[in-house]
């Protein structure tokens, strides 16, 4: 089984802000780069998630409340579960795809495809054209 990652964004739909709505992260983040990624994976028919700062691993089925939370600020113990909840979430997983979005991408994010049990499931890309049907 395959599945495809990108990590979350700062930019997200100010009118969930506050609001204690729970949504999936097709519909919170607004980021196009983040977008992009998430719209080739739906029109692929592909697995696919965002590595969250607040909520490790979260799968589109999933529901979460709009968040603020920058990878600056993750402690070592949060940190830690996020590692544990990725392993956990992505163990079905023999072909792990991190899509990497440069700008963005903080050192955070690396600590977590480094620390988890499942590195060398991991491969690491830039070009959304990856994305394919499996």
């Amino acid at each position: 089984m395959k599945i495809y990652l990108t990590h979350c964004s700062a930019e997200k739909d100010n009118a969930l802000k506050g609001a204690h709505i729970a949504t999936s992260p097709d519909k919170l983040y607004t980021n196009p780069e983040l977008q992009a990624f998430m719209q080739r994976c739906q029109t692929k028919g592909v697995a696919w998630a965002i590595l969250s700062d607040r909520y490790g691993v979260w799968l589109p089925e999933v529901m979460h409340e709009w968040y603020e939370k920058h990878p600056a600020t993750v402690t070592e113990q949060e940190a830690q579960q996020i590692v544990e909840q990725f392993d956990r979430t992505l163990q079905a997983y023999n072909e792990i795809y991190f899509f990497v979005r440069p700008k963005t991408f903080h050192p955070f994010y690396q600590t977590v495809l480094t620390r988890t049990v499942l590195a060398s499931r991991v491969t690491q890309f830039s070009d959304l054209q990856v994305i394919e049907s499996n």
